[in-house]
């Protein structure tokens, strides 16, 4: 169940890891917002969007190749005060910016310019 036991998977682990699908050049895909709102921490493949929708390296943490990810889970691995650090800022930012609330009414908001 997506919203049963995948909420309970992301808090059971330690990393949550994400790839993005190559048919998303730049944008980000749903698990980077459903982990971080779950207060889970995660490390995903570096995508531009990410930059205008949390602050890199704060909030999120990003791989740009198999190397670093494979160093950065090390590191988060042993330093559990900062993977805790950075959830919680994720969470932060996906609760106060990134709800489907908050998307409805600046959609809504955009439309009513658009079309009156």
């Amino acid at each position: 169940s997506y919203y049963r036991e995948l909420p309970y998977f992301f808090n059971v682990s330690k990393i949550n890891l994400n790839a993005t699908s190559l048919q998303m050049e730049e944008a980000i895909n749903q698990r980077v917002f459903d982990a971080s709102a779950c207060g889970s921490f995660i490390i995903t493949d570096y995508q531009k969007q990410l930059e205008d929708l949390f602050c890199i390296k704060e909030e999120i943490v990003c791989f740009r190749d198999e190397d670093e990810l494979f160093d950065l889970c090390r590191f988060y691995l042993n330093h559990p005060q900062e993977r805790e650090k950075k959830a919680a800022r994720a969470r932060e930012r996906v609760l106060k910016e990134h709800s489907y609330q908050l998307r409805l009414i600046k959609m809504a908001r955009e439309m009513k310019k658009v079309f009156g």
